[in-house]
């Protein structure tokens, strides 16, 4: 619920991963208030449609487009639709000058151009591997050293899907909040249904590197035969 009443999140979500990088930052949000004040009832009701189908998805599920940035995608076709009619119908309608909407709709390109050479473009020349990132290291590991049929168990990664998606394996990946979450850390081959336990990733602060030297083994049924590795703060159990 803080999140709600968070400005910079808001500023987060709607400014800067919608209006700046898809819809020529200020140029767009300009053209919709515009459209929104001088423009007839008619074309009122069918804009605010629009921003409604747009904004809607994205308050029922805030915590998601907070945490997941290629969310807005699915919203940002009512968004552009909104634009689309204030570019070819209100301004033609409204001022006289000649090719105005050709003329905006080519800023809003350039300007998408331009945030995303210095942004997500950037990114994409960049090269991702397992030397750099601790993902990809993680997932190769257990590529290696684990069985195709085999499933893994995730803890400290909340229940993010890239450590199964990368190491192609089916994965219970268990969040802090899981109402099992002890049942899950004893005896974690229990919840993978008809597959194998291939191999256990703890990342973090957690209670296995608090207390690795003094816990009793036994209590933990993947610690009792396994091959240890370490990436940053994760430790992966292979299990032998």
């Amino acid at each position: 619920m803080e999140q709600r009443f968070d400005l910079y999140t808001y500023k987060t979500i709607f400014w800067e991963r919608i209006f700046q990088n898809n819809f020529g930052a200020v140029l767009g949000l300009l053209l919709i208030i515009a459209t929104l004040i001088f423009t007839q009832k008619k074309i009122k009701i069918i804009i605010l449609t629009g921003l409604s189908f747009f904004i809607l998805p994205i308050l029922i599920f805030f915590n998601l487009h907070l945490i997941h940035d290629y969310y807005q995608i699915a919203s940002n076709i009512f968004l552009l639709f909104a634009i689309a009619v204030s570019l070819f119908y209100f301004l033609p309608k409204t001022y006289t000058i000649k090719n105005l909407s050709f003329i905006l709709t080519i800023s809003c390109v350039i300007s998408n151009l331009l945030q995303f050479s210095i942004g997500y473009g950037q990114v994409i020349k960049t090269d991702i591997n397992d030397s750099n990132s601790k993902i990809l290291a993680i997932s190769e590991i257990i590529r290696e050293n684990t069985g195709v049929s085999s499933g893994i168990v995730v803890f400290g990664n909340d229940w993010n899907s890239d450590i199964a998606y990368y190491s192609e394996r089916k994965s219970f990946t268990v969040p802090d909040w899981f109402s099992k979450y002890n049942e899950v850390l004893k005896n974690p081959e229990a919840f993978l249904g008809d597959k194998e336990l291939g191999a256990v990733i703890y990342c973090g602060e957690t209670l296995i590197e608090q207390t690795y030297d003094s816990i009793d083994k036994n209590s933990f049924s993947f610690l009792r035969n396994s091959e240890n590795y370490k990436i940053e703060n994760c430790s992966i159990y292979i299990q032998q």
